[in-house]
């Protein structure tokens, strides 16, 4: 189940979200890669229930990461805006 949270920031608070958002997207970019080296691993070894597993669990958390990153741009550019 997905939820919408909403927030108040300051202006001045911005970049550290922005910042720390990023560092979030960055971390979960490593672990899907991990994911999908191991389900590479378990696909190579003939395990492919266990492969098929993992890579939707990359799948989910891909959809997760896109909602990140869209976050992300979409502040990005209005804070952006409000600087100009």
């Amino acid at each position: 189940m997905r939820v919408t949270v909403q927030h108040t920031l300051d202006i001045e608070d911005i970049p550290e979200y922005i910042e720390d958002r990023l560092r979030s997207i960055s971390q979960l970019l490593e672990e899907l890669q991990n994911g999908v080296d191991i389900a590479t691993q378990e696909s190579q070894a003939e395990r492919y229930i266990a492969a098929s597993e993992l890579l939707d669990d990359v799948r989910q958390k891909m959809s997760f990461l896109d909602s990140g990153i869209e976050e992300i741009q979409s502040i990005s550019l209005s804070y952006e805006k409000i600087r100009i």
